[in-house]
């Protein structure tokens, strides 16, 4: 079975919640990248999610949308994630920031 790469199933891969910085999500990634790396003594497959989830975040971040647009997708993407840490399947941080 196939996962469908969402920007809200990368950020709760990560354990971020909407809106942080583009920073947060660097640092965020660099910690799991340190726990998870092989070399480290970490899980490849764990490794591997978290980098690809990290570079598609990152990708999106570089995408420039009208502001309408990015109100619209914060708005969408809050909603998703507020659910989902309401049904008990991720757990968000309560870090602040601007996506």
């Amino acid at each position: 079975m196939r996962t469908q790469h969402t920007l809200q199933n990368d950020l709760a891969i990560l354990g971020i919640a909407a809106g942080v910085s583009l920073d947060i999500v660097k640092r965020t990634f660099r910690k799991l990248a340190l726990k998870y790396h092989p070399d480290k003594g970490g899980d490849v497959k764990s490794f591997v999610l978290v980098q690809q989830a990290y570079e598609r975040i990152t990708a999106y971040g570089q995408t420039t949308p009208r502001p309408e647009h990015i109100r619209a997708m914060q708005q969408v993407i809050n909603v998703r994630v507020n659910v989902w840490v309401n049904m008990g399947t991720t757990t968000a941080s309560t870090t602040s920031g601007t996506w």
